[in-house]
């Protein structure tokens, strides 16, 4: 099994296949992009003290409860300021966050080498593969990506005639695949906290209004043909899910448990790449209860694994069958498919 945070999504490549040695921006990135459009508003006292805080102390940019309380007065916004400040902080998000000169961002974000290696891990052992399954913590929906072009069947147009690639935000649609996983052909990326990155209409007549759809998992990025109109012409809302909060571990710990149920005893091998654990301590518990349990040996995958949580509590402690390797995730995946890609996992 993968596990891969945002640090996996960090050097992508562009529509013609270069490096850009740029990607997905993190959660720090994110606060220190909202703080600099808020610059040019007018802030509530108590949200400048909150930026204050975020920008005193390194230590603090990792602080779950500082980056939840700056988020949440983002959530549905009721002050004018707020509410143009998340709409230039989503379009920079979705249409430049990557490459801010070429109008790179989410939307046209593509897959990096990691992300088409794992997907290529995904065939069964038959074919040459490893039946691998990825639970991801990220919302730019990239995995998702390469699983789609490798798995989906496409017409002449580039339209999906056969659908075999899923993303799955809720445990109970999680669950209902891996009730079916051993005798279906099809593929999912498991995404550990919901519909993290989603869209919902705000006109009062459209029958989509309380709906929240994913935002980057279709075609048409959801209902509709651009991200922030509804088919019913009407706009939309984005919101992010974020870390920090007891909704967001609630939901973690509710997906995390189908996959205790359904899939732990047929993991053999851990693989975390880009994970870094400063947000999600629900998933360090139950990386300790898995690794401790089963027995399984845990490979991390970390460009900085000074700065990793998961490092300090699981690889440090001598506790676990466990390594951290100091490599670019890109090289980390083309070494590994080419020793290792038609062993079972």
């Amino acid at each position: 099994m993968f596990i891969i945070g945002s640090g996996i999504s960090s050097s992508l490549k562009d529509s013609s296949g270069k490096h850009l040695g740029k990607g997905i921006p993190d959660i720090i990135r994110m606060i220190e992009k909202l703080k600099e459009i808020s610059s040019n508003y007018s802030l509530p006292e108590d949200l400048n003290q909150l930026f204050k805080t975020w920008e005193s102390s390194e230590e603090r940019k990792r602080d779950r409860s500082i980056v939840s309380r700056i988020l949440m007065y983002f959530k549905e916004p009721s002050l004018e300021e707020l509410r143009k400040i998340w709409s230039e902080f989503i379009e920079w998000l979705l249409y430049k966050c990557v490459d801010e000169e070429k109008n790179i961002g989410m939307i046209e974000a593509k897959p990096s080498i990691a992300h088409e290696k794992i997907a290529e891990m995904y065939k069964k052992a038959e074919d040459g593969g490893t039946n691998a399954i990825c639970l991801t913590i990220n919302f730019d929906s990239l995995l998702y990506k390469a699983l789609s072009a490798k798995f989906d069947e496409f017409d002449e147009k580039g339209k999906i005639k056969k659908k075999n690639a899923y993303t799955y935000f809720e445990p109970e649609g999680c669950e209902e695949f891996f009730k079916r996983m051993e005798h279906h052909s099809a593929v999912a990326e498991i995404q550990a906290r919901e519909n993290v990155f989603w869209a919902k209409c705000k006109s009062s007549l459209c029958n989509l209004r309380n709906k929240s759809i994913p935002l980057l998992i279709s075609v048409k990025y959801g209902l509709g043909g651009a991200p922030t109109k509804c088919e019913c012409g009407g706009s939309r809302d984005i919101l992010i899910a974020f870390p920090g909060t007891y909704e967001k571990d609630r939901i973690m710990q509710e997906m995390l448990a189908k996959i205790w149920r359904y899939l732990a005893y047929r993991i053999s091998c851990v693989i975390t790449i880009g994970l870094s654990g400063a947000w999600d301590p629900v998933l360090i518990a139950f990386l300790s209860d898995l690794l401790g349990e089963r027995g399984i040996p845990l490979i991390d995958v970390n460009k900085k694994p000074e700065d990793s949580c998961l490092v300090k509590e699981i690889v440090e402690t001598g506790v676990f069958d466990a390594v951290s390797i100091t490599q670019p995730a890109d090289n980390f995946m083309e070494d590994f498919v080419k020793k290792y890609g038609s062993y079972d996992l």
